[in-house]
């Protein structure tokens, strides 16, 4: 993508990139942008594949990065920690752990913790999403290539191997 350039885009569309950065949801970006809610998934797609729209939310997406002074290693060791984080870890012996002597990616693993006079208990970030979100952001959830001479199989295998496919596709 190009991003040297200037780029011209009409209110309309800029405020789509805009709302778009927002939950990366481009139906719902295109209805706050003030496109019809008929047409709103429809054009939300279209616009994702214009080229100045993708450059103009590169551009929001560093302009946002830059601000934030937040990098992408942070965030990838921020999701590792919460990861590889254990609940046994917070408590010794059965109790619970000081919170004073918790380490920092003990830390950020906590979603929660609820202190009573007769119980303890410490809830944890999800796992699920942080290891959703390092696969994409590493590209692990990207299909493998997959090269198969399909003139060497027989029709029996390529019926088979094309009934797996559609299967996977729903």
């Amino acid at each position: 993508m190009s991003t040297n350039r200037n780029i011209k885009l009409t209110a309309k569309k800029e405020k789509f990139c805009q709302e778009y950065l927002i939950d990366l949801n481009a139906t719902q970006a295109a209805i706050r942008a003030g496109y019809s809610k008929k047409t709103a998934r429809s054009q939300g797609q279209r616009l994702l594949t214009n080229v100045d729209i993708q450059d103009q939310i590169s551009n929001l997406q560093k302009e946002a990065r830059k601000s934030a002074d937040i990098t992408r290693e942070e965030v990838l060791s921020t999701l590792a920690a919460i990861m590889r984080a254990k609940l046994p870890d917070y408590f010794t012996d059965g109790k619970k752990m000081d919170l004073e002597k918790l380490t920092d990616e003990q830390k950020l693993a906590l979603e929660s913790i609820r202190v009573t006079k007769s119980s303890f208990s410490v809830k944890l970030t999800s796992k699920i999403s942080a290891i959703e979100r390092i696969n994409r952001m590493l590209g692990y959830d990207l299909p493998e290539d997959l090269n198969v001479n399909i003139n060497k199989l027989s029709d029996d295998d390529l019926d088979n191997l094309l009934m797996k496919i559609a299967a996977r596709n729903g």
